[in-house]
């Protein structure tokens, strides 16, 4: 049986990130315990071009095919049209809203959107106050991300 109550934590008194301070979620991944890899454009170069263009990005990281697969169980259409607003003007910015902010994706310099862990359980989370996934779907998503930042060496 999967538990689904969740307890806010006031974590007020701890070390945290001021943006963290404000919301009353606490979130068990964030970017800065993933190990960063840089990359570099692939194109090839001209006498006379300038520089390949090199990128920091942080690793894991999943396309929108991945995200809408694995951690959904829908397409990759389903995820890129829920940052369109709804019809019904029930969510105005879109699905992706989460404390009254828009969820951006991250993109690399070619402008493709990749997204990492975090992103994904704040995904999740606006998905979940929204109303698209329910409190069991939001817990075996995190269960999946938490076994992901295992294998990468993240505690959470």
């Amino acid at each position: 049986m999967v538990d689904t109550d969740f307890v806010v934590i006031d974590d007020t008194d701890q070390d945290v990130a001021p943006e963290l301070s404000l919301s009353p979620r606490r979130f068990y991944l964030h970017d800065e315990m993933f190990p960063i890899e840089r990359a570099e454009s692939k194109t090839k170069r001209r006498a006379g071009a300038p520089e390949p263009q090199t990128w920091e990005w942080i690793v894991p990281n999943f396309s929108v095919n991945e995200v809408a697969k694995t951690f959904f169980g829908l397409g990759p259409d389903w995820l890129r049209w829920r940052y369109h607003p709804s019809r019904s003007d029930r969510h105005p910015q879109g699905y992706f809203v989460l404390d009254g902010k828009l969820l951006e994706p991250k993109r690399t310099p070619h402008n493709i959107r990749y997204y990492t862990l975090p992103d994904i359980e704040r995904m999740a989370h606006a998905l979940t106050e929204n109303g698209t996934l329910d409190g069991e779907q939001l817990v075996a998503v995190i269960q999946v991300l938490r076994g992901i930042a295992r294998i990468y060496g993240v505690e959470s």
